[in-house]
């Protein structure tokens, strides 16, 4: 065995170690954003939760993971305090995206694997696929909850 092949092993192996699957799958997540709604985060937490949101990004560059993973929590935690902090919910849209956010999390994951199944981006630049993407499952997730959060019955359970 070549020490190119070793290292490759070696580096895959650590990848397969960033993983982190929670006891109850993407609620993890959900219980990380409501921590982090409910706790006042000083500057020097913020920044430092910018600073692994930035190494995980770096890392989930070169090591692409799986969506449960150290890097992609440090993401979301980063891109979540950046929200919590900069943006205002005196802010019209803000309260609307916040309005129907809890039912597009909810149903996110099966848009996601919708769109990539039903629309062909493989011979789109990578860059604008993941962009495009990106912005059909934003878009289509909250449609689906503006229109379960009309529903009466649903409303009082995904509001």
């Amino acid at each position: 065995m070549h020490f190119s092949e070793r290292s490759g092993m070696l580096a895959e192996k650590s990848v397969k170690n960033f993983f982190m699957f929670f006891v109850m799958g993407y609620s993890g997540y959900f219980l990380l954003g409501y921590v982090l709604d409910r706790i006042d985060i000083p500057p020097a937490l913020e920044r430092g939760i910018y600073a692994a949101g930035f190494v995980g990004l770096c890392v989930s560059s070169v090591f692409p993971s799986d969506r449960i993973s150290v890097n992609m929590l440090c993401e979301s935690a980063a891109i979540f305090v950046f929200f919590k902090k900069h943006f205002s919910s005196s802010i019209k849209a803000v309260r609307i995206l916040a309005r129907y956010a809890f039912g597009a999390y909810l149903v996110h994951v099966a848009v996601l694997n919708a769109v990539v199944r039903y629309l062909p981006l493989l011979k789109v630049n990578p860059v604008w696929g993941i962009l495009f993407t990106a912005a059909a499952v934003f878009i289509i997730s909250m449609a689906i909850s503006a229109v379960l959060n009309a529903i009466p019955i649903l409303n009082k359970y995904i509001a």
